[in-house]
């Protein structure tokens, strides 16, 4: 983003839902100054994959979980532990639920937590156009499909007791002192 796009889009985001913002996700997930989330007065990023996916995330050295990088927290999604596989959205509508079940499961053992992100498109029946051409493996289990994998990853995680919460809580839960 350009110099001043981080501090506009929280001023704007503030404005409109009438509440303060304490967390950044770059679109993509793509590099965002850490200097421009600070000073925009931001607490934490949620912007990195620390997977390695070739032509998109070179991330082999970033830590896999929280840490505070120039005054900021880092949320990174997760990713299983020492393989670094990627549990974000595609693994998600690509994998079969029983391996994908079982890497956040290996995962929240191991780190305590988990973390992921879908869009919202994702739950639109993508496969009712194929005009729009897009890849088959972005589409495979979209829509209603995914409302139902993820339903069930939900109900599955819930009967183990997992809790869930907003990255303003789970902030607040582990580094009490950054939100007020």
């Amino acid at each position: 983003p350009k110099v001043g796009d981080v501090a506009e889009s929280k001023r704007i985001v503030e404005k409109i839902s009438g509440v303060r913002t304490y967390g950044y996700r770059q679109p993509r997930m793509f590099p965002v100054s850490l200097g421009d989330i600070r000073a925009s007065g931001f607490i934490y990023n949620s912007s990195l994959n620390p997977a390695f996916i070739p032509g998109r995330y070179v991330h082999l050295s970033t830590p896999r979980t929280c840490f505070m990088e120039e005054n900021v927290l880092q949320i990174p999604a997760s990713v299983t532990p020492f393989i670094r596989f990627p549990l974000f959205w595609l693994s998600n509508h690509v994998l079969p639920m029983s391996i994908y079940h079982a890497m956040i499961e290996w995962t929240l053992k191991h780190d305590g937590y988990f973390t992921t992100y879908m869009h919202p498109w994702e739950f639109f029946p993508l496969n009712e156009h194929p005009e729009w051409n897009i890849q088959s493996i972005i589409r495979m289990n979209s829509g209603e499909k995914l409302q139902k994998r993820l339903d069930a990853l939900i109900k599955k995680l819930k009967n183990r007791g997992e809790c869930f919460c907003t990255y303003q809580l789970f902030v607040h839960s582990r580094y009490p002192n950054l939100i007020d």
